[in-house]
């Protein structure tokens, strides 16, 4: 069978002219063009569907069958000698038809083999820190003696910095009041300590006179943290970090536990003020404040209490959130508390809500666009305030991924990539999101579980036990049950 289509191919590619008794060959330059470039993107395309593995073996089978058979109808109708013209009329037309396919195939496929490539598979993370060295005096150069917060991590890798610029000693303090207080008094003539907590300590401790204080020195720190991948074949526990307008801070914290020998997922809400131990530190902390040290602060955070493993992490930025709904035309939000007008405003980077107006979101389902759906996932001034916004978060999640999975989405698909890409960064490898795109594909239907985690309202220290503020503390009931369950899920 195959030599006889090669011959029908070979023979066809030549035109037979002259009288019955003399014919002679010469080369149809058109239907061998048509054919190298057939040949050629039916090749590119299979070498971009096995590189995506999406597919089950049946299916790349079935699409490999199916070009085969067009093409080699397309060379039978070259064959066809009654109505030559019009067959092969209809040979060409089916020559254009598998062009256009082919070049469909090819656009995509090398489209989302791109995607897979460039937005998985990080091994590092890289974040930076900026400290400041504040003092009474006006010039940096009259500072001898600074003193620091212990607790600060990379303080070393600053402190070695600020050294390049001017030579001084250092003391380390555990205590940050008996910091500002050996300031006062002379001890030290100079403090030295990251940027974010001092503003913090400006906004919550009144104790402190920072009229006094000058900002002498700033040192920014680069710090490219280890991000290992592990597990790919097993059940994956992955964390989920949203981040809010400082790029620092988490406004959202999940668990996802995948397993795909029995096809379910479990999401586990956290709430972002749950005040849990940083082992490494030996000091508490708000989940909101632990992402300004690396994103492997609050993994470690959460692995201690919940005792696991994590895999994984995507940590998403707000931004991007707002381009990848509006490419995507709007996301559902089904609102069950009841009519409502936001507490924040509609905007952008901004935590002045007297620059926009608010949104009104009216009771049942509707679909958002960018900044609405951004506005609703921030709202806490509903019944359960930080507990129904991780709820919302975690339904708006899942609708932006049933929405994705339209296929009226297509028309965007190079956008929807592209905004996807810029809305996390993660450590999962693409092969882990091709297996499961392909159990989907393959029919096998994924069950997702939802709980959560809850706690009672208190008042501690955070920003590393600097500063006092709200915190929730963990009710370890709920926590216990969300273990079980992650354990459940887990089993193989």
């Amino acid at each position: 069978m195959l030599l006889k289509n090669i011959n029908i191919w070979y023979n066809k590619l030549c035109d037979y002219r002259g009288d019955d008794m003399a014919r002679t060959k010469h080369l149809n330059i058109p239907l061998l063009t048509y054919t190298i470039i057939d040949l050629i993107l039916i090749f590119i395309l299979m070498v971009n569907i096995t590189r995506l593995n999406i597919l089950p073996f049946k299916y790349v089978m079935l699409i490999v069958l199916i070009l085969f058979l067009l093409f080699t109808i397309t060379l039978l109708f070259q064959k066809v000698n009654k109505h030559k013209k019009i067959f092969r009329i209809i040979s060409y037309t089916l020559f254009t038809i598998m062009f256009l396919i082919c070049s469909v195939g090819v656009y995509y496929t090398g489209v989302t083999v791109g995607f897979l490539k460039k937005s998985f598979n990080t091994v590092r993370n890289t974040y930076k820190n900026n400290f400041i060295l504040i003092g009474t005096v006006d010039d940096i150069y009259q500072i001898d003696k600074v003193g620091y917060y212990k607790i600060i991590p990379h303080i070393d890798k600053a402190i070695e910095k600020l050294n390049e610029a001017i030579e001084v000693d250092t003391d380390g303090y555990i205590g940050i009041l008996e910091l500002f207080n050996d300031l006062d008094k002379g001890k030290i003539n100079g403090i030295f300590i990251e940027e974010s907590i001092y503003e913090s300590m400006k906004e919550n401790i009144t104790t402190i006179d920072y009229s006094k204080y000058k900002k002498l020195h700033n040192v920014e720190i680069t710090i490219d943290e280890d991000v290992k991948k592990t597990n790919i074949n097993g059940p994956v526990n992955i964390y989920i970090n949203g981040l809010d307008f400082t790029k620092t801070n988490s406004d959202f914290n999940m668990i996802v536990t995948l397993n795909r020998k029995n096809h379910k997922v479990l999401l586990t809400s956290i709430p972002r003020d749950y005040h849990i131990m940083i082992p490494s530190m030996n000091q508490t902390d708000s989940l909101e404040f632990m992402t300004k040290w690396g994103i492997n602060t609050p993994m470690e955070a959460l692995q201690n209490l919940f005792n696991i493993r994590f895999d994984y992490y995507v940590q998403i930025n707000t931004d991007s959130l707002v381009s990848l709904v509006d490419t995507l035309g709007g996301v559902e939000f089904c609102n069950d508390y009841g009519a409502f007008k936001t507490t924040h405003a509609m905007i952008l980077d901004d935590y002045d809500d007297s620059n926009g107006r608010r949104l009104y979101v009216g009771e049942g389902c509707k679909e958002y666009n960018g900044i609405e759906i951004l506005t609703i996932a921030r709202e806490r001034g509903l019944p359960g305030g930080d507990r129904a916004r991780q709820n919302n978060c975690r339904q708006i999640m899942i609708n932006i991924f049933n929405k994705m999975l339209n296929m009226g989405s297509v028309a965007n698909y190079k956008k929807i990539l592209d905004n996807l890409g810029d809305l996390y960064t993660t450590n999962i490898p693409d092969k882990l999101i091709t297996m499961a795109i392909k159990d989907i594909v393959a029919g096998n239907k994924w069950n997702i579980e939802t709980q959560a985690v809850d706690g009672e309202n208190g008042s501690g220290y955070v920003h590393l036990g600097t500063v006092p503020g709200y915190i929730m503390i963990p009710d370890m009931d709920t926590v216990n049950k969300a273990i079980e369950k992650i354990k459940e899920i887990s089993e193989y």
